[in-house]
């Protein structure tokens, strides 16, 4: 299956409650984004040039493909050779999040696997602990948001 995945994080929708920084469970970004626009997100990829902080997550590949049919620009992150419903693309988001904070996630993504496919965001803490985000079914060739929101607790 091939995913695309073009993700936007939004700031804190409610005031944290606390400081602190969590320990990083995925690949960290080696670059810190600018302090948000007026359009309030804090990170934005659109895979026009590279693939980003985004890395591998389990026996996948991520590359960086054309096409016209890609819904905001040319390009698109896919996500091939899982053999694992976990394996995907990850970003590690830690210095970005505000412990306390609930932020929003949203992401345009396809899959080629078939129609009914089910396309899920999940967010890792601590470890070995996950926070379903978003989930949505899918036809295969068909470009959907994905969209959600969690808090860093």
């Amino acid at each position: 299956m091939k995913e695309r995945l073009s993700p936007n994080i939004a700031p804190p929708t409610t005031a944290p409650t606390q400081t602190g920084t969590a320990k990083p469970d995925a690949p960290k970004p080696t670059t810190k984004p600018s302090k948000p626009s007026a359009s309030n997100v804090i990170y934005s990829e659109s895979f026009e040039s590279s693939k980003g902080d985004w890395a591998a997550r389990g026996n996948t590949t991520l590359s960086v493909k054309k096409s016209a049919a890609s819904p905001d620009g040319l390009q698109y992150l896919q996500v091939s050779g899982r053999t694992a419903n976990w394996h995907g693309a990850a970003l590690g988001v830690n210095s970005l999040l505000e412990l306390g904070g609930t932020y929003k996630l949203t992401a345009q993504v396809r899959q080629t696997a078939g129609d009914g496919e089910v396309i899920k965001a999940t967010f890792q803490k601590n470890g070995d602990q996950y926070s379903q985000v978003a989930t949505v079914t899918t036809n295969k060739n068909e470009w959907v948001e994905l969209s959600g929101e969690f808090t860093v607790d």
